[in-house]
């Protein structure tokens, strides 16, 4: 398992069991100091190129003892600097450019976990992930991360509650269904309970729920399209 800072940079590889099989510290501009084995993955994420001393920033390569770029900004001034070598505004405490096209010292640093949540919020769909390794930029996320998982998990519970809910409903519209469900405290399926409810179009063919002596009437329809959460079909091994 790796664990990593706040800017992503790897901080110490551990074992199975927890042990820690290889640490590193670094300067500010990433110069590192490291223990053996040297994982491949170092500062803010990026590869580390053992025979050319280089990062690769996706765009171009970063010098750690130069402090900067060996080539130019491929975005040239609407980067906002005037120097095309330079990495980060030279603000690299609080800053990242993964992809080696900005870094400017005014843009804000989003927090690691946070994007780490997001991603795995955005993973339990799929579409993200596999648009990720389309651009190749899928190492900007840590998916072994506890945020990752976290985002996972949450994503997955969000989008199954459409799918439980309209299976119950189509569930509650057969026979036997309909005998389970059909009592005073809870009624589900189309067209199996009063055809208006509370803002309720009538219909028998509307999937809802009633709930209740009283019938408080929820609709199941979604009005978004539903996308299932079938990320775990791409998930990590760690």
């Amino acid at each position: 398992m790796f664990l990593t800072d706040a800017l992503g940079s790897l901080v110490a590889a551990t074992d199975a069991a927890g042990g820690v099989q290889s640490e590193v510290t670094y300067e500010p501009f990433g110069a590192t100091e490291i223990s053996s084995p040297s994982p491949a993955y170092r500062f803010t994420g990026r590869e580390h190129d053992e025979p050319t001393l280089l990062y690769y920033y996706r765009a171009r390569y970063y010098h750690t003892d130069l402090q900067r770029f060996i080539s130019e900004d491929p975005i040239e001034v609407d980067g906002e600097d005037v120097n095309l070598y330079v990495y980060v505004g030279n603000h690299p405490i609080g800053s990242t450019d993964p992809l080696g096209l900005f870094g400017i010292e005014d843009l804000p640093t989003i927090p690691a976990p946070v994007v780490n949540a997001v991603a795995g919020f955005g993973d339990a769909f799929l579409i993200p992930i596999l648009v990720r390794t389309a651009l190749d930029i899928d190492d900007v996320v840590d998916r072994c991360s506890a945020a990752y998982r976290g985002g996972m998990v949450g994503g997955i519970v969000v989008g199954s509650v459409p799918l439980v809910l309209r299976g119950a409903a189509a569930f509650g519209g057969t026979r036997i269904g309909h005998i389970v469900s059909h009592n005073r405290l809870l009624r589900i399926g189309p067209g199996r309970m009063p055809t208006a409810g509370r803002g309720l179009p009538a219909g028998p063919k509307v999937p809802r729920v009633s709930v209740g002596h009283e019938g408080l009437h929820i609709d199941l329809r979604s009005r978004l399209p539903y996308v299932p959460p079938i990320g775990l079909a791409r998930s990590k091994s760690c």
